[in-house]
């Protein structure tokens, strides 16, 4: 039998949360604690000299309050596990805010996916260095003309297109 986890609700605050996060203006209650041990952006934020460290809201400006929300499932226990359908969320935030055990999670998981152009441009464009081996090596099977073909071909970056030639 598949028990459900229970994450943990935000949106409303508990005795021990210690800084709002506005999103998308929705008010996420969160423990600033925690946000610095995943993240040395946080830290700096929340114990430097920035506006942030005496504040009790903080606003992130152009972030997608789902995909907030997925990154603190995957800081908050019940750890929620990396999938397809959070993998491109948590990425772009998890590069951004040096969470790097989530991009880690990320790559573990995208290593167990067949290798792929599309994989290959994410992985070069997040640093995913076993994951881009992976990829690199799945493209030298391919025909030039099959690369061309493929709708990420054209993002490839140079060193990696030499890579795989």
């Amino acid at each position: 039998m598949d028990m459900e986890l229970e994450f943990p609700d935000f949106t409303s605050p508990d005795e021990m949360s210690s800084v709002t996060l506005v999103v998308e203006g929705e008010s996420l209650y969160v423990h600033k604690e925690v946000l610095a041990a995943w993240s040395p952006v946080f830290r700096c934020m929340f114990t430097r000299d920035f506006k942030e460290k005496d504040q009790k809201v903080v606003e992130l400006p152009g972030k997608k309050v789902d995909d907030f929300v997925e990154l603190l499932h995957c800081m908050y226990p019940p750890i929620k596990p990396i999938s397809d359908s959070n993998f491109e969320q948590l990425l772009p935030l998890a590069e951004e805010y040096q969470i790097l055990q989530v991009k880690r999670k990320c790559e573990e998981y995208l290593l167990t996916k067949p290798g792929s152009m599309q994989l290959l441009v994410t992985a070069q464009a997040y640093g995913l260095t076993q994951l881009l081996a992976k990829c690199i090596e799945y493209a030298r099977t391919k025909s030039y003309l099959e690369l061309q073909k493929d709708p990420y071909f054209e993002k490839l970056e140079a060193d990696n297109f030499i890579s795989i030639l």
